[in-house]
């Protein structure tokens, strides 16, 4: 029998912890960063530069489409079927064997800036707890010391009407092993959302095609409600709840269950995914300076814009309007009680 527990899903992940998280070497974060870049630069045949300039353009998508990951390269904004595609990098699996993962956020903000990812700081939080998954750089690779297996097939059955929640049959698609969580802690304290999404068992079930000669990964763009509100686009990748990894087609990461101090976020008696709150301390490189701390011109975009991508104008004529600042009015403040900004 299924039975519930607080999950998280997306593609961060939001902790409070009583204890502060030690601080991580920022020189040595850098570094690594440098190491990454220059071995999947090199993978691709071309510069370092070149590799970082395409991670950070921030001219592939208009405004109104509201794209704010930077390394995200292509968005099909095809209703019913919408894709992202990300950058894809090669680590290496526990026993050698090679794994391709996708890096979306980074708890460091000049580590984010270099990259193209999301900045969230509050995956830091995480760093000290058994949720967190330690890895080394070989060859400026990332080397993992958990696993995904991608074999099992996702079985999906609801429970007897009218009880149709939870599903009497939840049978997650990947399976993440007892040391995987895509919460990655480097050599120096640096903390990564890498996630994995394909090896030799297979790949994940959101994934769409994998191009290995520009190494590049297509990705299933979802939609999701919270609160009553439609969200925006995002990512689902990973959960600690078995029913919300085959709902969501998501691996399911047991580990993420042993970060400390997960927050439940309750909105109208209902358990909210955690993993959409970090959201709302990105920094927007568009509408403000690259400099850690500085405000939001717009507060009304913050919470709205906390997926993958709101989505093109013209794809939404004819269903329900998104406003700008939907989905703020439940989530004015983050897992420490501040104001959303």
């Amino acid at each position: 029998m299924y039975r519930h527990v607080p999950a998280l899903i997306g593609v961060a992940l939001a902790l409070s912890l009583a204890v502060p998280a030690m601080a991580a070497d920022g020189d040595g974060a850098m570094q690594e960063a440098d190491e990454i870049l220059s071995v999947a630069a090199e993978q691709r045949n071309v510069s370092k530069e070149e590799f970082i300039e395409t991670l950070v353009a921030d001219d592939r998508f208009s405004a109104d489409q509201n794209v704010f990951l930077p390394s995200a390269l292509a968005v099909d904004f095809t209703e019913n079927k919408p894709t992202v595609t990300l950058p894809l990098y090669e680590g290496i699996g526990p026993s050698g064997e090679p794994t391709h993962f996708i890096i979306t956020e980074a708890g460091d903000f000049e580590v984010a800036e270099m990259m193209g990812l999301n900045y969230a700081p509050k995956l830091v939080n995480g760093r000290d707890t058994a949720g967190s998954q330690q890895v080394t750089i070989e060859n400026g690779m990332i080397k993992f010391k958990g696993d995904v297996d991608f074999s099992p097939v996702r079985a999906l059955a609801p429970g007897p009407f009218p009880n149709t929640f939870p599903p009497a049959t939840a049978q997650p698609g990947s399976v993440g092993d007892a040391e995987y969580s895509p919460l990655v802690v480097l050599p120096s304290g640096s903390v990564l959302n890498a996630i994995i999404v394909a090896n030799g068992t297979g790949e994940h079930d959101n994934l769409v095609s994998i191009d290995q000669d520009k190494r590049t990964v297509v990705f299933k763009l979802l939609d999701g409600f919270q609160g009553g509100d439609q969200y925006f686009y995002h990512i689902s990748t990973e959960s600690n709840d078995i029913a919300a990894a085959t709902i969501e087609s998501a691996t399911y990461t047991p580990r993420l269950a042993r970060s400390a101090g997960v927050r439940q976020e309750r909105t109208g008696g209902r358990v909210g995914p955690a993993g959409f709150l970090a959201q709302c301390e990105r920094r927007d490189r568009r509408r403000q300076p690259r400099t850690p701390g500085a405000e939001f011109d717009d507060p009304r975009r913050t919470c709205a814009d906390q997926h993958l991508s709101a989505g093109s104008r013209q794809q939404q004529a004819g269903r329900q309007q998104l406003q700008p600042d939907v989905g703020c009015a439940h989530q004015r403040l983050d897992s420490r009680g501040n104001r959303c900004r």
